[in-house]
């Protein structure tokens, strides 16, 4: 009993195991893309002119608010930027200031491989509340070796950050819940759901709270036994406990709201289409069955997900609403209810790995030790992953090396480095399929394979159009040709739009917008860069007073710069 005793109340080290891992792993990747695009270069542009500018509480975006999403990702991103690479970023084109952007790419991605980091540490309190540690440490081992993780843990992007504090709210509602830790279990879901809030909005609620209330509303209709809720529970841990907890969210989460509220009058409005994501975007619907492409961004795990799914249904129609159960609506209903909204894209997913690794871990271990009496679809299953397994080992490198090309038009890899790196992962496979019992040999493998992907993946993308700045090129331009201009962009039809990220922030400068040539203002003494963008088969502008320097390509578009006259 006190052996017992002593091992319950032991530090947890596995929890460990899987952040070191993806840190050692994806770290010193973390340089090799630039910033091309998308919602990292959204934060970090943002970012950047916060640190520089010290627009802390109102974020600002080309010298415009961008108050639209809570502000948290990007002041940790932003107070991640050392004074030394801020100023290094100003200097003249060549070695030196692109060494001082490598250096701005790891200091602001490592704030999310290090919020992806923490994020697997809530993975494995989720499965040590549902189920044990044994639990715990296969659930962040299959969540760092997901594809989904392995994509968004090393972009600077508030999509990690939300999945983060969404994922340790979660595992400290399954534990009021599942071991009846209230006090614990409340406040920390509590704190963690403000910093979640503050992350990306009340989208963590629906990805929390509201699958939690699911399982709790359905265990007490369907009469399942459960520590956390019980006749003989005291009243004031019953509700005080949820009390606090709400308090304290409010805590963290409001301050922020309440001040902008206050110096802007119309946010009201821009924040209920964030919510809603109706008018939030200007980019076309998601198909209603976008969110399907979980199945696809759980590669490798994919069938030992279905089979944790299928574990769990079992136990509801067994009237078995155990962790199980409560894992498959953390994953099942925060995904019916944003399938509602019109912007489904499949980084919004990322919060329900968490859950989703817990079924799969969930799986492989019940097969694990059922395997002396496995059936003929088990010995499938298993047979499916190790193929996929082995497909992804090699087919990379191959298709690296005969179909994919850089954007010079040279393949990814030469044969030699193709041959090296799929023998090498085919051999840790065939290493790793010896090991006993299964569920370490399972998860070894993918965990080794996965990693070594990534580095073989980034390490071809990074000569890609989509790994590189389009508009990095046009930037130093200016910064040699015109050093300290003032930056104006125009959109022809659009003139609401903001420049495109990558140039604030390649610039290291505000680049306002302005409605039309005719509206930029008159620089003075100062020098004075226009940028215009157009359909690429529409004729160049030829605005008076200025003179043409150089085109640059983005999308399906140019991006045509002028210097003033």
């Amino acid at each position: 009993m006190a052996t017992a005793r002593a091992q319950s109340h032991r530090w947890p080290w596995g929890a460990l195991a899987a952040p070191l891992l993806v840190l050692l792993a994806v770290g010193p990747t973390l340089s090799w893309l630039e910033f091309s695009g998308g919602s990292e270069s959204l934060l970090a542009a943002t970012a950047l002119e916060m640190r520089r500018d010290g627009s802390w509480l109102l974020p600002r975006l080309c010298g415009e608010k961008r108050i639209a999403k809570p502000p948290l990702p990007t002041w940790i991103t932003a107070a991640a930027i050392s004074r030394d690479t801020l100023d290094r970023l100003d200097g003249p084109p060549g070695g030196w200031r692109d060494l001082a952007y490598s250096d701005l790419a790891v200091q602001m991605r490592l704030t999310a491989l290090l919020a992806g980091c923490g994020m697997l540490l809530g993975v494995y309190a989720l499965g040590w509340a549902i189920g044990d540690r044994r639990l715990g440490l296969a659930s962040s081992l299959v969540a760092a070796s997901m594809l989904i993780f392995l994509m968004q843990a090393r972009k600077a992007t508030t999509d990690i950050h939300l999945a983060l504090w969404v994922c340790a709210a979660n595992a400290f509602l399954a534990a009021a819940a599942l071991r009846g830790r209230w006090w614990l279990g409340w406040t920390g879901a509590g704190i963690a759901l403000g910093l979640a809030i503050m992350s990306k909005g009340p989208v963590a609620l629906v990805q929390s709270v509201v699958p939690a209330a699911t399982y709790i509303i359905a265990r007490s209709f369907l009469a399942a036994a459960g520590p956390a809720v019980s006749a003989d529970d005291p009243s004031l841990r019953r509700f005080a406990a949820p009390s606090l907890g709400l308090l304290l969210m409010l805590l963290v989460a409001l301050p922020w709201f309440a001040y902008v509220a206050l110096n802007t009058p119309d946010v009201i409005a821009r924040w209920r289409a964030e919510v809603t994501r109706v008018g939030a975007t200007d980019q076309p619907p998601g198909k209603w069955y976008a969110y399907i492409s979980l199945f696809a961004l759980v590669v490798p795990w994919t069938i030992f997900l279905l089979g944790g799914m299928w574990m769990a249904i079992q136990r509801i129609i067994a009237r078995r609403i155990d962790g199980l159960a409560l894992a498959m609506l953390l994953l099942v209903v925060p995904i019916v209810i944003m399938s509602l909204a019109p912007d489904r894209k499949a980084r919004y997913l990322l919060p329900m790995a968490g859950p989703a690794a817990v079924l799969s871990a969930a799986a492989l271990l019940d097969l694990s030790d059922r395997w002396a009496r496995r059936r003929r679809l088990d010995t499938l299953a298993v047979g499916v992953h190790w193929a996929m397994l082995a497909v992804l080992a090699a087919g990379l490198p191959i298709a690296g090396a005969a179909v994919l090309k850089t954007l010079e038009g040279r393949p990814w890899y030469t044969p030699w480095q193709a041959a090296c790196a799929a023998m090498v992962m085919l051999a840790l496979l065939a290493l790793c399929w010896r090991v006993r019992p299964l569920d370490r040999s399972i998860l070894r493998a993918t965990v080794i394979t996965m990693l070594l992907l990534h580095a073989v993946l980034v390490w071809g993308y990074r000569d890609t159009a989509e790994g590189r700045s389009e508009l990095k090129p046009l930037a130093d331009t200016i910064v040699a040709r015109m050093p300290g201009a003032q930056v104006y962009s125009v959109w022809p039809n659009r003139p609401l739009r903001l420049a495109p990220p990558e140039l604030p922030i390649y610039l290291n400068r505000i680049v306002r917008r302005s409605a039309d040539v005719a509206a930029v203002p008159s620089p003075g003494d100062a020098p004075q860069a226009l940028l215009i963008r157009q359909r690429r088969n529409t004729p160049m502008p030829q605005p008076p007073g200025w003179a043409f320097v150089q085109t640059a390509p983005q999308d399906d578009d140019w991006w045509h710069l002028f210097e003033r006259e």
